[in-house]
């Protein structure tokens, strides 16, 4: 990426907005404010949520707390 960053911008969890992904997830943006070519923050998710595919114009960060995840590519085997 040739993006040059100017100056990261990280919010505290307890000033990140709350994106509601419907009843079983949300998620609160810390490091995703479009001039970033990189974003991460916090998901929660309840058993059975499933992600639509889909993709993003940038690098998401994932770390898994607790309990797991699965996760593929499109044309990938799972």
């Amino acid at each position: 990426m040739s993006a040059e960053l100017k100056e990261l911008k990280i919010r505290k969890l307890e000033e990140a907005e709350e994106v509601d992904f419907g009843p079983l997830s949300s998620y609160h943006p810390l490091v995703a404010d479009g001039d970033t070519p990189v974003r991460t923050g916090v998901q929660i998710c309840e058993p059975g949520y499933e992600a639509q595919m889909h993709w993003h114009p940038y690098v998401e960060v994932l770390f898994i707390l607790e309990g797991e995840m699965d996760a593929w590519q499109k044309g990938k085997d799972p």
